[in-house]
């Protein structure tokens, strides 16, 4: 197994975060895909789970696990991302961070009330190793609900897409214009149709753009 080829004598926790430094500003610059980092995540999980009577361990542990909770949740891998937090039932309640983040998880799987899921995205006080995630997780999720309402709405008013994408009107707006969808001023009413390209279409970020790529290609 992958503890067992450790040395007794190695620091397994040191390596820890100098891997999640190293994740983090992958993803801050996308310098890797989603699916990779969290790939690297879940395999720092099965490193530690047994280390977790040593400190610095359990601290590099959970950390980790709030990276990859957040991964999942971009990725919409929401039954990935339950299985988790059970697994995490012994120490999460040290972890006010890990529960944030499945705070978040659990609107999404709920499906009935996404813009709160983004509130707390957005206004939740993360730490420096989940800020950047957080940041394209609210991008992520504004995505799949655009995608949503082309497929499902042959007019929608631009209030409720504002109101689930928890934007001002304004923003809503442009967001639907790059989907390439029109508005009737008069009704003020927005005509939806499915996205063809989901990526690059939501802000135009360009550091985003490899995301959403990936993103479409998990939700199609």
């Amino acid at each position: 197994s992958v503890v067992a080829s450790l040395p007794r004598h190695s620091s397994p926790a040191g390596r820890t975060s100098r891997g999640a430094q190293q994740r983090l500003k992958k993803m801050a610059g996308l310098q890797a895909p989603s699916w990779q980092l969290l790939e690297q995540a879940e395999a720092m999980e099965f490193q530690l789970c047994d280390q977790l009577e040593n400190p610095v361990a359990l601290a590099q542990y959970l950390t980790n696990c709030c990276q990859q909770l957040m991964l999942y949740l971009i990725e919409d891998r929401l039954e990935d991302a339950r299985f988790l937090w059970r697994r995490t039932i012994a120490v999460r309640d040290s972890s006010p961070q890990l529960q944030m983040v499945w705070s978040v998880g659990r609107w999404l799987w709920k499906r009935n009330n996404i813009p709160e899921a983004l509130r707390l995205l957005t206004e939740s006080p993360w730490d420096e190793s989940l800020a950047p995630l957080a940041e394209h997780a609210v991008h992520s999720i504004r995505q799949r609900e655009l995608a949503v309402t082309g497929r499902v709405y042959a007019t929608i008013p631009l209030a409720s897409v504002a109101s689930q994408l928890l934007l001002s009107e304004e923003e809503a707006l442009e967001a639907c214009r790059r989907c390439g969808w029109t508005y009737d001023a008069e009704s003020s009413e927005i005509r939806p149709k499915p996205l063809v390209d989901a990526e690059d279409r939501f802000d135009g970020l360009k550091q985003l753009d490899q995301l959403t790529k990936i993103v479409t290609q998990l939700t199609t």
